[in-house]
């Protein structure tokens, strides 16, 4: 459920129906305070013509790009003349992407590494490269079950070990690949159970 609070008015409560088409990325000012729940993310509206709410592509993406820099957010605040609050159990499902596109960034730094380090590296980790920027992409457009398809693919992956440092980058590129599969699993089992009706731009 989310909170939103006219300022200086009455309180409303409602539920998220609608995931956020795709749109343009959207740098947001924002700030954080500690609360006893935890942190809380403030999103500055005063001068955006956007509805304010996760529910709005360009708000979400802002709302993600801000938790990657400051961290996972507890509560959520959209501030402008009204205030809309996004409590824990409404930014479970945004935490989550934020983990799993904080994984597939340092794997992507270790791809962009080995490949820096010897470039017959590339052929290896070219593909594997690939579907990683899929998962991400998707996950930052809210196409969570686009990113749990790419997500799927990477465990048969085959990894080349022929050269010299292939064995200890394969098993660290392996123990990664891992971990981003089981934080997909996740995400689509928290899906399933609920009941996010993922709604997309051609169903809009």
């Amino acid at each position: 459920t989310f909170l939103i609070q006219v300022r200086g008015g009455e309180k409303m409560t409602g539920k998220i129906v609608r995931a956020p088409k795709a749109s343009g990325q959207s740098l947001c000012h924002s700030s954080t305070r500690m609360r006893r729940e935890g942190m809380e993310l403030i999103l500055e509206c005063d001068t955006c013509e956007a509805s304010a709410g996760l529910d709005n592509a360009r708000c979400y993406r802002g709302a993600l790009n801000c938790a990657l820099e400051k961290g996972r957010p507890t509560i959520i605040t959209f501030s402008s003349f009204m205030e809309r609050r996004y409590d824990q159990a409404s930014t479970e499902l945004l935490g989550k992407v934020v983990e799993i596109i904080g994984r597939v960034r340092v794997i992507e730094r270790h791809i962009g590494s080995a490949i820096g380090k010897d470039s017959s590296c590339e052929n290896c980790l070219r593909g594997l490269r690939a579907k990683i920027a899929i998962i991400e992409r998707s996950l930052v457009s809210m196409e969570p079950r686009r990113a749990i398809s790419a997500g799927s693919e990477l465990g048969s992956y085959k990894y080349m070990t022929k050269g010299s440092g292939c064995s200890g980058c394969s098993e660290t590129t392996r123990s990664q690949v891992t971990d981003i599969i089981e934080r997909l699993g996740a995400l689509e089992s928290y899906v399933v159970q609920n009941m996010f009706g993922i709604v997309g731009e051609s169903d809009g």
